[in-house]
């Protein structure tokens, strides 16, 4: 799912392996709804400045991602 994709995207970004993580969230990208795509496209331009994506679980409404 475009889901774990994407989430497979973040954890090699986590490891330092941008390239990677980039061509796997493009392919959530390309996968997902509308809805989840604003904010895989935000955390797209982050990977490809090789920079992790950080999620701030206080502000971050998991359920608005969440079906």
């Amino acid at each position: 799912s475009h889901s774990s994709r994407f989430a497979l995207a973040l954890a090699q970004a986590a490891h330092g392996e941008f390239e990677l993580a980039a061509r796997h969230a493009q392919q959530a990208i390309h996968d997902a709804d509308a809805h989840s795509r604003s904010w895989y496209e935000e955390c797209l331009q982050r990977l490809e400045d090789k920079k992790p994506v950080r999620i701030d679980w206080i502000e971050f409404d998991l359920w608005q991602y969440s079906y």
